[in-house]
């Protein structure tokens, strides 16, 4: 049997969960991380000007620390989801891309993945607002949800976009760093996260 991991904007999102949200627990955020190494999930997000039009934004991908399953696979949502390919490896006997999942096989402690691909997640909500939506995020095994470790940078122009806020809301165990054209997000929970970030046209 494999495991589920689901990943972002795009979801990494793992198991029959998928399409069924109401079937999902909320996030429950750790103010303290676990003293355990847990996997940790690291997304790089690029908003460029042809995303303001399309809604396709470039994403960098990698799992580290993964649960040594023997086979486990990341799915993605089908209809948001283009262009995937497997970047490294490191303690995978294999990883395949088929349709909107990478398929992995002998998984070993300590085993790691990077890939890249084109996700549909931004979302122009009026006209000069937009939200940039990620998830779900969650690290189910066997219809159950352990601790998570999400690592989120979103670049995007600013000479175009100005961040407005993110939802759910800074608390302790989701922190937000803002930097001109760059938002980073660390988030250490157990259940599962959607984000929102809303952005605004800078009319320029």
């Amino acid at each position: 049997m494999r495991g589920w991991l689901l990943a972002t904007a795009l979801a990494v999102v793992a198991g029959s969960a998928v399409g069924e949200p109401n079937s999902e627990p909320d996030p429950r955020f750790l103010a303290e991380p676990p003293r355990e190494e847990v996997h940790h999930h690291r997304n790089r997000i690029t908003i460029d000007k042809r995303a303001l039009k399309t809604g396709w934004t470039h994403l960098e991908q990698c799992h580290s620390n993964m649960d040594a399953l023997g086979a486990t696979q990341i799915v993605f949502r089908e209809e948001r989801i283009r262009a995937i390919e497997v970047l490294s490896t490191a303690n995978i006997e294999q990883a395949r891309v088929e349709g909107p999942t990478v398929q992995l096989d002998g998984v070993r402690e300590g085993a790691e993945i990077c890939l890249k691909a084109e996700t549909r997640n931004l979302e122009q909500t009026g006209d000069k607002t937009f939200v940039l939506r990620n998830g779900p995020f969650m690290r189910r095994l066997f219809d159950s949800y352990f601790p998570l470790h999400v690592s989120l940078e979103v670049r995007f122009p600013a000479e175009a976009l100005v961040f407005r806020s993110l939802e759910p809301a800074p608390r302790p165990g989701l922190d937000l760093h803002q930097e001109t054209g760059r938002i980073s997000i660390e988030a250490w929970f157990s259940g599962t996260l959607r984000t929102r970030l809303r952005f605004q046209a800078s009319g320029t």
